[in-house]
């Protein structure tokens, strides 16, 4: 049963959070995105992927799309936490 407490403070774009646009009906949702990255030696990070309210994620399915920063991330999966929260898996665009 995710928590009672109002989610969005930790969501905020003033501090850690993105704005980005969910596919499933065009809304915005504000996400904390971890973008997939190569350190000096050429060693990548897991894939990209956000972190978002379970609520504005209603009927998210793989092959949903999710854009940040004019880039369209095809969504490879997600994982309520069981808290109100969802992270979701990305895909880069080819």
């Amino acid at each position: 049963m995710p928590f009672a407490e109002d989610l969005t403070a930790f969501l905020d774009d003033d501090d850690f959070a993105t704005a980005a646009v969910f596919s499933r009906g065009g809304a915005t949702v504000n996400v904390i995105f971890d973008a997939r990255y190569q350190d000096p030696l050429g060693i990548e990070s897991a894939t990209p992927r956000a972190v978002g309210r379970e609520a504005d994620f209603a009927g998210i399915v793989p092959g949903d799309t999710l854009t940040l920063n004019s880039i369209a991330y095809s969504i490879r999966g997600h994982e309520p936490d069981g808290t109100g929260m969802i992270v979701i898996r990305l895909r880069e665009p080819s």
